[in-house]
């Protein structure tokens, strides 16, 4: 496959970077900043970049086995055993210093509806008869040059239950005018993690849970501008400052006595580093009780210097998870890789499609109808390092697959393809 075209188009499930809501209060700094999580598809498409793929003969794999990680070698993992701490890592001070007029009251655009059909749509949602009577208010109604909009009172949207909101909401996400096209979303047994430390009341933690709704799996959030309406701009930028963290891990080798050593040098090793390698997981295996060592250890430099970090605002280079994915091996960062055909011819000269077990290093690309959505490394068990698109406002980390996924879920048919760089 290749990546040599480049296809813009909005997703509406995909965390938005480069567009985010009309220009109005703190949602544009929450959206563009990059949050469909977020946020959290998902982005509307700047972050993540549709690359065309060549032609190709090779049968399709399945994003099933994407999740999997390889089968044990043995008794044990090749790898070795895995000290893993999930944790979420906050973005920068400065990335929250813009300064924007204070929001209006909600706004729902529905372009190409006419009055019978919005009028079918709210009375087919499970909502109160005083909710129903307040949106059917004409006088809340506006004919614009694509549709007509609606301007819900904020207690109607607040009172709204999850299935209403829902399908409102899916709606609402088909018009990029709408914040609900660049919704947060999350893993449902992630909310409490990202929440963990917030300033927050417990009150109002419960709030945003309660504006949430459930689709493909995952916990979407679309009601940032009735919270910054409803709260101080204090509260207001903590939402955000919560909501736009990203979930990660601090992961260790452990090597006591009894391991492996040379199996584990086999698995971690690249251009030659054994006699790099030896010395140290040794003296860990002599410690009394063994020892633990950080697997950025075994990073190739650029991705061990990288990770855990942002991209500097000014960096105006095209850093995304292709540059991130071929740089991996590099022992400096070649800034060509901005570059798509330069790119793609990269993928076919210096890396090989793969079928079966994983291995450290290789290159895994998802593919959705023919186009390349994402570029990650696979580093060990369900261990993977990425940078979800060219925001600066994502960083590069480590993530489990179904965290990754719910950064790119659309609904639509995909696939991973892995591929292993050539050996010299």
């Amino acid at each position: 496959m290749g990546i040599a075209q480049k296809r813009q188009e909005p997703s509406k499930h995909r965390r938005p970077v480069a567009k985010g809501w009309p220009p109005q209060g703190w949602h544009v700094l929450f959206f563009a900043a990059g949050i469909l999580l977020t946020f959290l598809g998902q982005l509307a498409l700047s972050s993540v970049q549709k690359r065309k793929p060549l032609a190709t003969n090779d049968a399709p794999s399945s994003i099933s086995a994407a999740l999997e990680g390889p089968r044990s070698h043995g008794p044990a993992k090749p790898w070795g055993d895995l000290q893993i701490t999930p944790m979420v890592l906050d973005r920068p001070d400065e990335f929250f210093d813009g300064k924007t007029a204070a929001p209006s009251e909600i706004r729902w655009c529905f372009p190409g509806h006419t009055p019978e059909q919005l009028t079918q749509l709210i009375c087919s949602c499970d909502l109160t008869e005083g909710q129903k009577s307040a949106l059917l208010n004409t006088n809340r109604w506006q004919l614009g040059t694509n549709g007509w909009r609606i301007w819900p009172p904020r207690e109607v949207v607040t009172g709204m239950c999850e299935s209403a909101r829902e399908k409102i909401y899916s709606i609402l996400a088909r018009c990029p005018e709408n914040p609900q096209c660049f919704p947060f979303t999350c893993r449902e047994d992630r909310f409490g993690e990202m929440f963990e430390g917030c300033e927050l009341s417990s009150e109002k933690v419960a709030l945003v849970r309660k504006l949430c709704y459930r689709k493909s799996g995952l916990l979407y959030f679309a009601d940032a501008q009735l919270f910054e309406l409803s709260f101080s701009s204090n509260e207001t930028r903590c939402l955000f400052k919560t909501l736009l963290r990203v979930p990660t891990m601090l992961v260790k080798v452990r090597v006591e006595a009894d391991s492996d050593i040379n199996a584990l040098i086999d698995y971690w090793d690249f251009g030659g580093r054994a006699q790099d390698l030896r010395p140290l997981l040794h003296a860990l295996s002599r410690m009394p009780g063994g020892g633990s060592i950080n697997v950025s250890y075994f990073l190739p430099p650029v991705p061990r210097l990288h990770l855990y970090t942002y991209p500097h605002l000014t960096n105006g280079l095209p850093l995304d998870c292709f540059w991130t994915s071929f740089n991996f091996f590099s022992e400096k960062p070649g800034y060509r890789l901005g570059d798509q055909e330069y790119a793609d011819w990269l993928l076919h000269s210096d890396y090989s499609r793969v079928q079966g077990e994983k291995r450290f290093g290789d290159v895994l690309i998802l593919l959705e109808a023919g186009y390349a959505m994402h570029a990650c490394v696979y580093i060990a068990d369900d261990i993977y390092y990425t940078k979800n698109g060219t925001d600066p406002n994502q960083p590069w980390v480590l993530m489990k697959m179904k965290d990754m996924l719910a950064q790119y879920t659309s609904g639509q048919p995909q696939e991973w393809r892995v591929y292993r760089r050539k050996t010299t």
